[in-house]
């Protein structure tokens, strides 16, 4: 797989098809997502529909524009047909002295309209005289502040009218149409998007313009400047570079803009903070298990970092190791087994086309730590310098005593040192020694909890329980699953013809598996057993897991009966992020073994002054096709951007709540998650929704409150005995997407009487608003939402009241 272009004349060529899969690499998968933090789309629902004549008059609605104005739609009942005639529809758009006015005939509204099926019975949602207009105008200039829709008819014959739709729903956030000088209550249907030139539009400029330097600078380098790159490991600091530009533009929130998500400030901050270093090294993460890497990072972060930016520095800590960790196969070690473009291509899809976007967030720091175990195994650890073996030798302590699927490097490590401890030397030894005593220790210590992974019992009662045979078969079955899922994305193959193509994929792994141990060709032999075991194994503790200790969070139960007649999308999540790394290795080992089998088969059939002109050709066309496969799989592994529905804090707005002798500060508001929260000397309530509008007080063993049902007031103290404590802190999440309309929380008593009144928290461009009192209010009833002008606002989903614990 060694090929590297020497002719002069080709290097412009070889220049551009680096930089090109570059962006392949990096750029093509974000497109997707690129600028959604800046887009927002605002629809006025069909709901209660009724009617303004826009005949001999003018309907106009306020709408609120916090960007730039684009793809205004409205809508309108035009019974009369054909009957229009010449007549035309009016409508403008007009700030300030900015105005833009379309007209259309009347009677060419249903053929410009567009109808939505019914995907059930493939009929048209809206009746024949329901017709939507949408603008062909330019309407960019319409921004930052509030602009007005008109819409009139003109000349629209006797004995005809037409109708421009007023919707009943209230939680639209515009205020009433208007018809002349009447107000008629409810706002216009219109739909319009915008286009936010904010922060955030500026963040990612420019990082993508840095992005696009460091492609043109690392094409440059490995064209231009190959010697230097091969002296000095300058493939590994681009490739760095790159994974780090490209996760900080994909994930803003897990680098430059880091906010904390889940166990990040509960686990790691709080006892970072509270407990010291030591206190928080010997913590066991959740009550399971010692999560070494992310304690030390965590301390750093707090030790050198005002509180404000804690998460900012730990985020770049955790991005600066994640680049670190999945750049090592571009050291200068590894050029023995790959050229300097696939090893490049390798480090990037390891690093940003892999996993799901939330494996960038601290709490997955050691999720990435198998990376460096094999890739540090690899090395010629006999010739580095004593302060990088013993520092690389530290850190896998770390790393093993971080995470409790390390207990599969026990047999692994023991394995590799009876086997190749003596070939490989003294230092290659006690590093097999330094990861299973390590990892062994991890496994002792969280079995020893009792409280964990063996849910109290004995490991042997669990698998019992569960049935041996059904842990076997559940792990086979997810292991073809991310099989299927690795290579088809999320449009994954159907049906049980796609459970027996990926699992002959799995025969044909273990038939070179055996090969390679019929050749007695150890090394290879070792790390595909190795990386074999490891899917296997990390799945076989998902199942055993998920199947008898429910408090661990997992997106299905993986013990549950499965059908070999059914396949489903397994993501690349961190539970299975083993998996992932594994197949991907393996595939590329496979990769090597064709390479090589190639080069030893031209040795042995093609004379020695015919074989550059076959061979040099061949390195070429699989170089290319290796990079161009492993574009193909960050292009079909395509991750969506992490939505603001799942990033509930925002740190730097309410991290003050945190020097208070009690306080109260939500995490994880969305449901199907833990109410993980941070809280000293407090506690908190969920209420919800059901299915007849009611509000209740949720618990876990309840069924699931509605996430999409508007309410803008809820009585608490009704159902539930929060009048008897002291309430901090509310959490809701907003159901306008008007994000220029700031919400207001309104605590009042059982009589009516105003208790509090307190503003957002949050900026005006999150979903979920924390409300976070100055001092505690007793006696609270209901809690109601305005906007900051007095009008009614409406939340959704849950909501969550922090009170003192008395």
């Amino acid at each position: 797989m060694h090929y590297q272009f020497s002719e002069r004349n080709h290097f412009p060529i070889y220049f551009s098809a680096i930089a090109l899969a570059l962006i392949l690499l990096c750029i093509t998968p974000m497109l997707s997502s690129l600028y959604t933090y800046n887009k927002n789309h605002v629809e006025v629902e069909r709901e209660g529909i009724q009617y303004a004549s826009i005949k001999n008059t003018a309907v106009t609605q306020e709408i609120y524009c916090d960007g730039h104005l684009s793809n205004l739609e409205v809508s309108f009942y035009a019974p009369s047909g054909g009957l229009y005639g010449d007549a035309l529809v009016e409508i403008s758009v007009s700030q300030g002295e900015k105005l833009v006015t379309e007209r259309v005939r009347a009677s060419k509204l249903h053929a410009l309209s567009f109808y939505e099926k019914d995907p059930g019975t493939q009929m048209e949602k809206r009746s024949r005289y329901e017709m939507s207009y949408a603008m062909r105008e330019n309407l960019w200039a319409f921004s930052q502040g509030t602009a007005t829709v008109s819409v009139s008819g003109i000349g629209l014959p006797a004995g005809t009218d037409l109708f421009c739709e007023v919707s009943s729903t209230l939680i639209s956030g515009l205020p009433s149409a208007m018809e002349g000088i009447n107000v008629l209550g409810y706002p216009m249907v219109v739909e319009y998007s915008l286009f936010r030139t904010d922060a955030h539009f500026w963040y990612e400029s420019a990082l993508l313009c840095c992005l696009l330097l460091a492609i043109i600078g690392t094409a440059w380098l490995c064209t231009y400047r190959k010697q230097w790159v091969q002296q000095r490991n300058l493939l590994f600091w681009c490739a760095f570079v790159l994974i780090v530009l490209t996760i900080s533009i994909r994930n803003p929130y897990a680098s430059f803009w880091g906010e904390p998500r889940s166990e990040a400030v509960y686990e790691f901050w709080y006892k970072a903070e509270n407990l010291g270093l030591w206190g928080s090294l010997t913590s066991l993460m959740s009550g399971e298990a010692l999560a070494t890497l992310e304690r030390i990072f965590m301390w750093i972060s707090n030790a050198v970092s005002p509180r404000k930016y804690v998460f900012v520095v730990a985020q770049l800590l955790e991005l600066s190791w994640i680049a670190a960790a999945c750049a090592m196969p571009c050291l200068n070690s590894f050029r023995r087994f790959f050229c300097d473009e696939i090893r490049l291509a390798v480090s990037l899809v390891l690093g940003t086309g892999l996993l799901f976007d939330s494996a960038y967030y601290f709490w997955s720091c050691s999720y990435w730590a198998i990376l460096f175990l094999l890739f540090f195994a690899l090395l010629p650890l006999e010739k580095l310098y004593p302060v990088w073996y013993w520092g690389g030798i530290a850190l896998t302590v770390i790393l093993c005593l971080s995470r409790i699927y390390h207990i599969l490097l026990v047999p692994i490590a023991l394995i590799a040192l009876f086997l190749l401890g003596k070939k490989r030397g003294k230092r290659f030894s006690f590093f097999c020694v330094a990861v299973a005593v390590a990892s062994a220790l991890e496994g002792i210590i969280s079995f020893a909890a009792e409280t964990n992974l063996a849910s109290g019992s004995s490991p042997l009662v669990n698998i019992t329980d569960i049935g041996l045979f059904t842990m076997i078969e559940n792990t086979i079955y997810y292991q073809l699953q991310v099989i299927n899922s690795f290579l088809t994305g999320t449009t994954h193959w159907q049906g049980s013809g796609a459970n027996v193509l990926c699992g002959l994929c799995f025969l044909a792994i273990l038939v070179v598996f055996f090969l390679q141990i019929a050749k007695k060709n150890k090394e290879t032999a070792l790390l595909m057993g190795s990386l074999g075991f490891l899917s296997l194994g990390t799945i076989a503790i998902n199942v055993y897991t998920s199947g008898s200790f429910s408090a661990v969070s997992f997106p299905r139960n993986y013990a549950s009966p499965i059908h070999w007649g059914e396949t489903i999308y397994q993501e690349a999540d961190l539970h299975f992020s083993y998996a992932y790394i594994a197949l991907f290795l393996l595939g590329l080992i496979l990769c090597y073994l064709l390479g090589t089998g190639f080069s030893k088969w031209s040795r042995a059939h093609i004379a020695e002054q015919e074989r550059s002109t076959v061979t040099e050709p061949a390195k070429r066309i699989g170089t290319c096709a290796l990079i161009a496969i492993l574009c193909i799989v960050v292009a079909v592994g395509v991750k969506p951007r992490l939505s603001y529905d799942k990033i509930t804090v925002e740190w730097r707005e309410s991290y003050q709540v945190t020097q208070r002798s009690f306080y109260f500060l939500s995490v994880n508001t969305f449901y199907g998650a833990a109410p993980i929260s941070l809280e000293e000397g407090t506690d908190e309530k969920i209420f919800g929704l059901n299915a007849d509008g009611q509000l209740y007080e949720w618990r876990e063993g309840l069924s699931a409150y509605e996430l999409k049902m508007p309410y803008h007031s809820a009585s608490v103290g009704l159902v539930s005995d929060i009048g008897q404590y002291s309430v901090l802190s509310v959490t809701a999440r907003r159901a306008l997407v008007n994000f220029q309309v700031l919400y207001v929380a309104v605590l009042r008593d059982i009589n009516g009487n105003e208790l509090a009144r307190v503003n957002q928290a949050q900026t005006d461009n999150r979903l979920w608003l924390d409300f976070l009192l100055d001092e505690p209010v007793t006696d609270v009833y209901e809690i109601t939402f305005e906007l900051q002008d007095g009008n009614t606002a409406f939340i959704q989903d849950g909501l969550q009241v922090g009170y003192v614990v008395e």
